[in-house]
């Protein structure tokens, strides 16, 4: 799992446009949540209920909402990674050196 609940998280995938916005991740809904009267079948794992920061999202329809389900896979939480993390970067690129000015 990416996420966990209370999370403030950053939508990475989206089928309606909605990569980069940010949201509050509320609770866990399951695999293919019945949600808000009809079922939503992502078929990319278990799903978190968010809500959207600022304003609301649209949907694939055009409709504005404030609260939906959305694939863990598809989110990417932003938390303190704590004390022995590891920056990414540094798998694909080498350590960074400090340069001196020539004479």
């Amino acid at each position: 799992m990416n996420c966990k609940q209370g999370d403030l998280a950053i939508i990475v995938r989206s089928k309606a446009g909605n990569e980069g916005r940010l949201c509050t991740v509320l609770e866990m809904l399951g695999e293919n949540p019945f949600y808000d009267g009809f079922p939503w079948n992502f078929r990319d794992g278990p799903c978190w209920l968010i809500e959207y920061a600022g304003t609301p999202a649209f949907d694939n329809f055009g409709q504005k909402y404030k609260r939906a389900p959305i694939p863990d896979a598809w989110l990417r939480p932003i938390r303190d990674p704590g004390e022995d993390a590891q920056d990414e970067t540094l798998q694909w690129l080498p350590v960074p050196s400090r340069e001196t000015e020539a004479a």
